[in-house]
């Protein structure tokens, strides 16, 4: 092989491993927080426990979970508590799995169940 193949083969390897790192790489905060959205507009626990499994051990997991804590706080506010609750076991769920101690869900859970069978 000439020193022309060899260089031009390390530049492309280069360019593919260039290419293809993003496509391993975490989301970007904004975009998971959009999904968020969208999950909690449909209330679908399937797809929140999905992104909370798949984001464990994203760098950003905590602002993650802050961010559908924060929505659960706003489903509360809107007396949805149903999905609230479901959606606070599975952050506290996802805490398990992560090894992450969140006192703020398990306050929040307690307070949705006092809430909610009250009646």
């Amino acid at each position: 092989m000439s020193g022309t193949k060899k260089i031009k083969g390390f530049l492309l390897s280069i360019v593919l491993c260039l290419c293809i790192n993003p496509l391993f790489s975490y989301e970007n905060l904004d975009t998971i927080c959009e999904v968020i959205d969208v999950i909690f507009e449909n209330k679908s626990e399937e797809a929140l426990s999905k992104l909370m499994a798949e984001n464990i051990k994203n760098p950003k997991y905590q602002q993650i979970e802050n961010y559908v804590v924060k929505l659960i706080r706003r489903q509360i506010i809107e007396a949805q508590y149903d999905f609230a609750l479901r959606a606070t076991y599975i952050v506290l769920d996802s805490n398990i799995e992560a090894n992450y101690d969140d006192d703020e869900a398990f306050v929040l859970y307690i307070a949705i169940s006092n809430e909610t069978y009250s009646y």
